[in-house]
């Protein structure tokens, strides 16, 4: 039951990791679209995705029916998994409209997915030694979901451009495959989990139960760490292929890299785990967040392959550890809140989810004005303005994490909960 659960981590990192790392440049460089279009499309809908999420949690924690998350990823997966194979297959023509839809229809079914797939870890939360298992199989099917990635991308940008098309049609007919399978998996393999009572008592407005979550500090110190977390840090890899083409000598850079950043990922993630049973969320959030801006000088400093070998495993390590104190944190922010009878399952992890993607949104209309303005001659801009700029913004925005937590690692023990509950946020 946990491994098939945790395998649906697989199919939906493969997505978000095209979205976040190569969708952009695949829009700007081989589609042809505008970058500030391009970038405009993506950060409106992930804007929109994210205020679904939070429409959607409402809704299922409402329904009442014991079956309602499975019910969302078995709707959600097939419309994701065909718009996916669409947005790599389709000819652009006429503005690249049916893209642009294609890309929309993906996100509705990945929002439904994700709300479905995401609150399920709840119901393993009942024993935190489950938990805690069923958090480290997850993060290790999501970094292995991100090397593929990698090694689809090395074999798209080297391929013969007579054979490009056929390639990247195949890698997204895989990815989409992959997508839909392993959450199939994962909702056959949790048909048998215990479904939490529902909360009783008289049914509030969405507006008044996110007012709550609002109050309740640690939560409320969580979603403003989100915006830098999510929206700044990530973009040295979102703009992998933008910056091996300004100083590496070709986006093919971004494949190997990618994978590399994967495979850290995986194999440091025990380490972080053992130190999540010694160490509170927060000291781990800011040892990640010091690697990353030791990586990032590491690679901002040399183009040496060897020490960009070296700054890419430690930016994998880094992000390995981000996201599992930050799930951590989560964690402890809604057990606090349930202080006062049984809360709703999905809502706050919407809510959770849906400033993720709107900081993410942000961050690729960031990422493409950028590049848009790297490629205006009359802006007086260069090419490795775009490798410049993915340096800086993640430094800054790890430098804002580590000066918002800072004095939280004195503060009063938080409850006994499962300290590795933990996911990529996908």
């Amino acid at each position: 039951m946990q491994l098939g659960y945790s395998l649906g981590n697989l199919g939906k990192s493969v997505v978000l990791t095209v979205f976040d790392t190569f969708l952009l440049y695949y829009l700007v460089r081989i589609a042809g679209v505008a970058p500030l279009a391009a970038g405009g499309l993506l950060g409106a809908v992930m804007l929109w995705d994210g205020a679904a999420d939070v429409g959607v949690a409402f809704l299922t924690d409402r329904s009442g029916h014991v079956g309602a998350l499975r019910r969302l990823v078995l709707i959600g997966s097939p419309l994701c998994a065909i718009s996916f194979w669409l947005i790599f297959t389709l000819p652009p023509a006429d503005g690249s409209w049916p893209i642009a839809l294609a890309v929309m229809l993906c996100r509705a079914g990945f929002a439904l997915c994700d709300i479905g797939h995401n609150t399920l870890i709840v119901r393993f939360a009942a024993d935190p030694r489950i938990a805690a298992g069923v958090s480290g199989m997850r993060l290790i099917c999501s970094a292995g979901g991100v090397g593929l990635v990698g090694l689809a991308t090395a074999a798209i940008l080297t391929a013969p451009p007579a054979a490009r098309a056929a390639t990247i049609a195949a890698a997204a007919m895989i990815g989409g495959a992959l997508y839909a399978g392993t959450l199939l998996v994962a909702v056959v393999a949790t048909r048998r989990l215990p479904v939490p009572p529902t909360p009783g008592g008289e049914r509030r407005s969405a507006a008044a139960v996110i007012g709550d979550l609002w109050r309740n500090p640690p939560f409320r110190r969580l979603l403003c760490l989100l915006p830098l977390q999510s929206g700044l840090v990530p973009l040295f890899v979102r703009a992998l292929a933008f910056t091996g083409e300004a100083t590496r000598g070709g986006a093919q850079w971004a494949g190997p890299a990618l994978a590399t950043i994967a495979l850290a990922q995986a194999l440091s993630l025990p380490v972080w785990m053992i130190a999540a049973r010694w160490r509170r969320p927060q000291a781990l959030l800011v040892l990640a967040h010091g690697a990353m801006l030791v990586a990032l000088a590491m690679l901002a400093a040399t183009l040496g392959a060897d020490v960009d070998v070296i700054g890419l495993t430690l930016i994998g390590i880094a992000q390995a550890g981000m996201n599992m104190a930050i799930w951590a944190m989560l964690a402890i922010a809604v057990h606090r809140g349930a202080g006062e009878g049984v809360m709703d399952e999905a809502l706050p992890v919407g809510v959770f989810l849906a400033v993720i993607k709107a900081s993410g949104g942000l961050g690729h209309a960031l990422l493409a004005l950028v590049v848009a303005a790297a490629a205006c001659p009359r802006c007086g801009a260069t090419p490795g303005m775009v490798a410049t700029i993915a340096w800086l913004l993640p430094a800054l925005g790890c430098g804002g994490v580590l000066w918002l937590v800072r004095g939280r690692r004195r503060s009063p023990a938080p409850l006994r909960v499962p300290e590795t509950v933990a996911s990529a946020p996908s």
